[in-house]
Protein backbone atom coordinates (compact mmCIF):
# COMPACT_ATOMS: atom_id res chain seq x y z
CA UNK A 1 0.00 0.00 0.00
CA UNK A 2 2.77 2.48 0.90
CA UNK A 3 4.62 1.57 -2.27
CA UNK A 4 1.59 2.48 -4.40
CA UNK A 5 1.37 5.92 -2.78
CA UNK A 6 5.04 6.50 -3.48
CA UNK A 7 4.56 5.79 -7.18
CA UNK A 8 1.55 8.08 -7.38
CA UNK A 9 3.56 10.85 -5.76
CA UNK A 10 6.42 10.32 -8.22
CA UNK A 11 4.04 10.36 -11.17
CA UNK A 12 2.69 13.67 -9.88
CA UNK A 13 6.08 15.07 -8.93
CA UNK A 14 8.00 14.19 -12.11
CA UNK A 15 6.13 16.57 -14.45
CA UNK A 16 6.38 19.33 -11.87
CA UNK A 17 10.11 18.70 -11.43
CA UNK A 18 10.59 18.73 -15.21
CA UNK A 19 8.68 22.00 -15.43
CA UNK A 20 10.86 23.59 -12.74
CA UNK A 21 13.98 22.31 -14.52
CA UNK A 22 12.88 23.85 -17.83
CA UNK A 23 11.94 27.07 -16.08
CA UNK A 24 15.41 27.19 -14.48
CA UNK A 25 17.13 26.61 -17.83
CA UNK A 26 15.02 29.34 -19.43
CA UNK A 27 15.79 31.71 -16.56
CA UNK A 28 19.51 30.98 -16.93
CA UNK A 29 19.22 32.16 -20.53
CA UNK A 30 17.27 35.30 -19.56
CA UNK A 31 19.27 36.14 -16.41
CA UNK A 32 22.18 37.89 -18.20
CA UNK A 33 19.71 40.18 -19.96
CA UNK A 34 18.00 41.06 -16.66
CA UNK A 35 21.36 41.84 -15.05
CA UNK A 36 22.43 43.86 -18.11
CA UNK A 37 19.17 45.81 -18.07
CA UNK A 38 19.42 46.66 -14.37
CA UNK A 39 23.07 47.75 -14.77
CA UNK A 40 22.11 49.94 -17.73
CA UNK A 41 19.28 51.55 -15.77
CA UNK A 42 21.55 52.14 -12.75
CA UNK A 43 24.16 53.85 -14.92
CA UNK A 44 21.50 55.93 -16.66
CA UNK A 45 20.14 56.99 -13.27
CA UNK A 46 23.49 58.25 -12.00
CA UNK A 47 24.53 59.85 -15.31
CA UNK A 48 23.30 63.31 -14.23
CA UNK A 49 24.61 63.05 -10.68
CA UNK A 50 28.15 63.26 -9.30
CA UNK A 51 29.78 59.86 -8.98
CA UNK A 52 30.89 60.50 -5.41
CA UNK A 53 29.65 62.74 -2.67
CA UNK A 54 31.82 64.31 0.02
CA UNK A 55 30.26 62.22 2.77
CA UNK A 56 30.82 58.94 0.93
CA UNK A 57 32.08 56.38 3.42
CA UNK A 58 33.49 53.89 0.88
CA UNK A 59 34.47 55.83 -2.27
CA UNK A 60 36.55 53.05 -3.82
CA UNK A 61 33.70 50.61 -3.40
CA UNK A 62 31.24 53.03 -5.02
CA UNK A 63 33.55 53.56 -7.99
CA UNK A 64 34.14 49.81 -8.31
CA UNK A 65 30.36 49.19 -8.41
CA UNK A 66 30.04 51.76 -11.18
CA UNK A 67 32.93 50.17 -13.07
CA UNK A 68 31.35 46.69 -12.73
CA UNK A 69 28.07 48.06 -14.06
CA UNK A 70 29.86 49.76 -16.96
CA UNK A 71 31.72 46.55 -17.85
CA UNK A 72 28.45 44.59 -17.68
CA UNK A 73 26.79 47.07 -20.05
CA UNK A 74 29.73 47.02 -22.46
CA UNK A 75 30.34 43.24 -22.42
CA UNK A 76 27.81 42.19 -25.13
CA UNK A 77 29.02 45.01 -27.38
CA UNK A 78 32.59 43.85 -26.81
CA UNK A 79 31.55 40.31 -27.82
CA UNK A 80 30.15 41.56 -31.11
CA UNK A 81 33.25 43.66 -31.77
CA UNK A 82 35.51 40.67 -31.09
CA UNK A 83 33.37 38.55 -33.40
CA UNK A 84 33.66 41.05 -36.24
CA UNK A 85 37.43 41.41 -35.70
CA UNK A 86 37.86 37.63 -35.74
CA UNK A 87 35.75 37.47 -38.89
CA UNK A 88 37.77 40.15 -40.65
CA UNK A 89 41.24 39.09 -39.50
CA UNK A 90 40.69 35.41 -38.74
CA UNK A 91 43.00 34.11 -41.42
CA UNK A 92 40.35 32.39 -43.54
CA UNK A 93 39.91 33.35 -47.16
CA UNK A 94 36.15 33.17 -47.57
CA UNK A 95 36.12 34.46 -51.13
CA UNK A 96 37.72 31.31 -52.51
CA UNK A 97 36.17 28.73 -50.18
CA UNK A 98 32.56 29.91 -49.99
CA UNK A 99 30.15 27.08 -49.32
CA UNK A 100 27.60 26.09 -46.68
CA UNK A 101 30.21 24.81 -44.20
CA UNK A 102 32.24 28.02 -44.28
CA UNK A 103 29.08 30.10 -43.93
CA UNK A 104 28.44 28.26 -40.67
CA UNK A 105 31.96 29.07 -39.54
CA UNK A 106 31.39 32.74 -40.33
CA UNK A 107 28.20 32.80 -38.29
CA UNK A 108 29.86 31.07 -35.32
CA UNK A 109 32.86 33.40 -35.47
CA UNK A 110 30.53 36.33 -34.94
CA UNK A 111 28.07 34.71 -32.50
CA UNK A 112 30.37 32.74 -30.18
CA UNK A 113 32.27 35.73 -28.71
CA UNK A 114 28.90 37.44 -28.14
CA UNK A 115 27.48 34.34 -26.40
CA UNK A 116 30.58 33.98 -24.22
CA UNK A 117 30.46 37.65 -23.22
CA UNK A 118 26.69 37.39 -22.67
CA UNK A 119 27.09 34.54 -20.19
CA UNK A 120 30.00 36.29 -18.42
CA UNK A 121 27.54 38.94 -17.24
CA UNK A 122 26.15 36.84 -14.33
CA UNK A 123 29.69 35.99 -13.23
CA UNK A 124 30.67 39.66 -13.02
CA UNK A 125 27.41 40.43 -11.26
CA UNK A 126 28.10 37.64 -8.77
CA UNK A 127 31.55 39.08 -8.01
CA UNK A 128 29.97 42.50 -7.50
CA UNK A 129 27.34 41.01 -5.17
CA UNK A 130 29.99 39.19 -3.12
CA UNK A 131 31.84 42.49 -2.69
CA UNK A 132 28.58 44.17 -1.70
CA UNK A 133 27.76 41.51 0.86
CA UNK A 134 31.27 41.67 2.31
CA UNK A 135 31.19 45.43 2.62
CA UNK A 136 27.69 45.30 4.07
CA UNK A 137 28.90 42.87 6.74
CA UNK A 138 31.84 45.14 7.58
CA UNK A 139 29.52 48.13 7.82
CA UNK A 140 27.10 46.18 10.05
CA UNK A 141 29.96 45.10 12.31
CA UNK A 142 31.00 48.75 12.70
CA UNK A 143 27.45 49.65 13.74
CA UNK A 144 27.31 46.73 16.18
CA UNK A 145 30.67 47.77 17.63
CA UNK A 146 29.47 51.37 18.11
CA UNK A 147 26.26 50.19 19.77
CA UNK A 148 28.19 47.81 22.02
CA UNK A 149 30.58 50.59 23.06
CA UNK A 150 27.61 52.88 23.88
CA UNK A 151 25.86 50.21 25.93
CA UNK A 152 28.96 49.20 27.87
CA UNK A 153 29.79 52.81 28.93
Amino acid sequence: MEQKQEYSLISQALPKALFVFLKTVFYFIVLPYKVWKSSTLRLAHISNQPLLSDEEEFPIYTISKIIYDAVIVFLPILGLIIGVIVLLFGGYDYYYYYDYYNTGIVVWQIIMPFIICYFLIPLLSFIKEVLTITLSMVHSLKIIEKNTDKNSS
